[in-house]
């Protein structure tokens, strides 16, 4: 999913697997995310791009299995919470969400 320029959405429930970002902003793009799980994704889960400072991504509740963001690069505003990280092997396994460690923060 890639929003450019004013675009805006939201992504609540879904799997997002096997492209080469789940996510992307730039511009002044707005997006949030609720429930969902981002796997298999060919460079990272999140990618924001050299105009982002501008716009807005909020990630709540969500499952990243593999790189979370391909660069150091965020958008201007980022709000996260209770999410949780999985190393790429992790994701062959079922995905209960109990023995998740939902501390771990989506940024450096």
């Amino acid at each position: 999913v890639r929003l450019m320029e004013n675009a805006s959405g939201g992504i609540e429930r879904c799997t997002l697997q096997r492209n080469g970002y789940g996510v992307a902003v730039d511009n002044n793009a707005r997006i949030y995310l609720k429930d969902s799980v981002l796997r298999d994704n060919d460079h990272a889960a999140f990618y924001a791009g050299w105009e982002a400072a501008m716009a807005v991504m909020e990630i709540h509740r969500c499952t990243v299995f593999g790189r979370v963001w391909h660069t150091a690069d965020r958008p201007g505003q980022l709000s996260e919470g209770d999410n949780r990280m999985m190393s790429m092997h992790e994701s062959d396994l079922d995905t209960d969400t109990d023995h998740y460690d939902a501390s771990m923060a989506f940024h450096d």
